[in-house]
């Protein structure tokens, strides 16, 4: 899964959190992801309505 947090420690606690329910293993590395979903901001023409074709 993929997310943004506000802290180390948030992401750490959501996912040991996720890791207890699931009875998973946690790793951490100091390599970072590539998203596969863009964390930019939407753009105007994102926000458009749109139209039928």
């Amino acid at each position: 899964m993929e997310g943004r947090f506000v802290s180390r420690g948030a992401a750490l606690s959501y996912a040991e959190a996720e890791r207890q329910m699931y009875h998973a293993s946690l790793e951490i590395t100091s390599t970072p992801l590539i998203p596969l979903i863009s964390f930019e901001p939407v753009s105007p023409a994102e926000h458009a309505p749109r139209r039928a074709a």
